[in-house]
């Protein structure tokens, strides 16, 4: 999985900066699409990761509001389609983690 911070084409599609990108090491296909799940085209994902229920896991490189819920870059939050939930309120969990930006 990546996430590009530009709009590019690969293979025959072109892909925009907040969309996650699979790669089999031969083809590129979409993963999570930025449009279809609601994710602002200016939000950069910096961390990714599908758990066990099949949920995906995403924490952006800026704050933003995605789905009625206001994040942070210290925070995760869960996709699990149509809906998008917080999993990690970082700076409600610790104060410290307000100046840290969570990524990969």
């Amino acid at each position: 999985m990546l996430s590009l911070d530009i709009d590019a084409e690969l293979g025959s599609a072109v892909y925009n900066d907040a969309d996650v990108i699979a790669f089999d090491g031969a083809n590129f296909s979409s993963f999570l699409d930025a449009n279809d799940t609601g994710i602002a085209r200016s939000a950069d994902v910096d961390a990714l990761h599908v758990d066990s229920q099949g949920r995906v896991l995403v924490s952006f490189e800026g704050g933003g509001e995605l789905g009625g819920i206001d994040y942070r870059d210290e925070d995760m939050l869960a996709w699990a389609s149509p809906n998008w939930s917080m999993e990690f309120d970082g700076s409600a969990d610790d104060a410290a983690w307000q100046p840290v930006d969570l990524d990969a």
